[in-house]
Protein backbone atom coordinates (compact mmCIF):
# COMPACT_ATOMS: atom_id res chain seq x y z
CA UNK A 1 0.00 0.00 0.00
CA UNK A 2 1.33 3.28 -1.27
CA UNK A 3 1.86 5.84 1.70
CA UNK A 4 0.32 9.38 0.54
CA UNK A 5 2.48 12.66 1.41
CA UNK A 6 0.52 15.20 2.35
CA UNK A 7 2.84 18.57 2.38
CA UNK A 8 2.03 22.52 2.84
CA UNK A 9 4.89 24.32 2.18
CA UNK A 10 5.47 27.79 4.92
CA UNK A 11 7.97 29.87 3.69
CA UNK A 12 9.92 32.73 5.21
CA UNK A 13 8.92 31.12 8.62
CA UNK A 14 12.37 32.36 9.68
CA UNK A 15 12.18 36.01 8.61
CA UNK A 16 11.56 39.16 10.36
CA UNK A 17 9.43 38.78 13.58
CA UNK A 18 9.54 35.27 13.68
CA UNK A 19 10.92 35.80 17.47
CA UNK A 20 7.35 36.69 18.10
CA UNK A 21 5.68 33.84 19.44
CA UNK A 22 2.10 34.87 18.31
CA UNK A 23 3.70 34.32 14.83
CA UNK A 24 4.43 31.04 15.04
CA UNK A 25 1.61 30.44 16.75
CA UNK A 26 -0.40 31.98 13.80
CA UNK A 27 1.78 29.59 11.24
CA UNK A 28 0.89 26.44 13.74
CA UNK A 29 -2.93 27.21 13.70
CA UNK A 30 -2.97 27.31 9.77
CA UNK A 31 -0.95 24.04 10.09
CA UNK A 32 -3.42 22.51 12.73
CA UNK A 33 -6.20 23.37 10.64
CA UNK A 34 -4.70 21.02 8.07
CA UNK A 35 -3.74 18.27 9.73
CA UNK A 36 -7.44 18.07 11.22
CA UNK A 37 -8.90 18.05 7.88
CA UNK A 38 -6.53 15.44 6.68
CA UNK A 39 -7.72 13.11 10.23
CA UNK A 40 -11.10 13.55 9.02
CA UNK A 41 -10.67 13.04 5.37
CA UNK A 42 -8.61 9.30 6.09
CA UNK A 43 -12.12 8.45 8.85
CA UNK A 44 -9.12 7.45 11.33
CA UNK A 45 -9.56 6.27 14.82
CA UNK A 46 -6.37 7.60 16.54
CA UNK A 47 -3.11 9.14 14.94
CA UNK A 48 -0.44 10.42 16.64
CA UNK A 49 1.04 14.07 15.43
CA UNK A 50 4.65 14.67 15.82
CA UNK A 51 5.86 18.01 15.73
CA UNK A 52 9.73 19.62 15.25
CA UNK A 53 10.72 22.99 15.70
CA UNK A 54 14.51 23.81 14.39
CA UNK A 55 15.92 26.81 16.18
CA UNK A 56 17.56 29.68 14.15
CA UNK A 57 21.20 28.42 13.00
CA UNK A 58 22.71 31.05 15.13
CA UNK A 59 21.32 29.62 18.03
CA UNK A 60 23.02 26.35 19.57
CA UNK A 61 20.15 24.43 20.54
CA UNK A 62 18.64 21.22 20.29
CA UNK A 63 15.54 20.96 18.12
CA UNK A 64 11.95 21.04 20.02
CA UNK A 65 10.11 17.94 19.48
CA UNK A 66 7.04 16.58 21.01
CA UNK A 67 4.36 14.13 20.32
CA UNK A 68 0.73 12.96 20.86
CA UNK A 69 -1.78 10.91 20.25
CA UNK A 70 -5.20 12.40 18.78
CA UNK A 71 -8.54 10.97 17.74
CA UNK A 72 -10.44 12.38 14.92
CA UNK A 73 -13.49 13.49 16.93
CA UNK A 74 -10.71 15.83 18.43
CA UNK A 75 -12.08 19.46 17.18
CA UNK A 76 -9.05 21.83 15.61
CA UNK A 77 -9.51 23.90 18.83
CA UNK A 78 -8.63 20.84 20.91
CA UNK A 79 -5.53 19.88 18.85
CA UNK A 80 -4.69 23.67 18.40
CA UNK A 81 -4.97 24.30 21.98
CA UNK A 82 -2.58 21.05 22.86
CA UNK A 83 0.17 21.84 19.82
CA UNK A 84 0.36 25.24 21.43
CA UNK A 85 0.74 24.08 24.91
CA UNK A 86 3.23 22.09 24.42
CA UNK A 87 5.17 24.45 21.98
CA UNK A 88 4.85 26.84 24.89
CA UNK A 89 6.56 23.98 27.47
CA UNK A 90 9.16 23.68 25.12
CA UNK A 91 10.25 26.90 23.44
CA UNK A 92 13.20 28.71 24.90
CA UNK A 93 12.88 31.88 22.52
CA UNK A 94 14.96 32.60 19.64
CA UNK A 95 14.32 32.44 15.85
CA UNK A 96 12.68 29.69 14.56
CA UNK A 97 15.15 28.02 11.61
CA UNK A 98 11.85 25.57 10.60
CA UNK A 99 9.77 23.17 11.22
CA UNK A 100 8.62 19.50 10.43
CA UNK A 101 5.05 18.46 11.52
CA UNK A 102 3.75 14.84 10.48
CA UNK A 103 1.25 12.18 11.44
CA UNK A 104 1.15 8.40 10.56
CA UNK A 105 4.79 9.52 9.25
CA UNK A 106 3.98 11.21 6.91
CA UNK A 107 4.70 15.17 6.36
CA UNK A 108 2.36 16.89 6.99
CA UNK A 109 4.03 20.46 6.92
CA UNK A 110 7.53 21.70 6.90
CA UNK A 111 9.41 24.88 6.13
Amino acid sequence: MKQETNTVQFSEIHGKGCNDIEVIERILHGVVETVSSKLRQRKLKTTEISIRLVHAKSENRLPLEFTFSIKPTSSSMMIYTEVINRFKEHYTGGGIQGFTIQFDKNIVASA
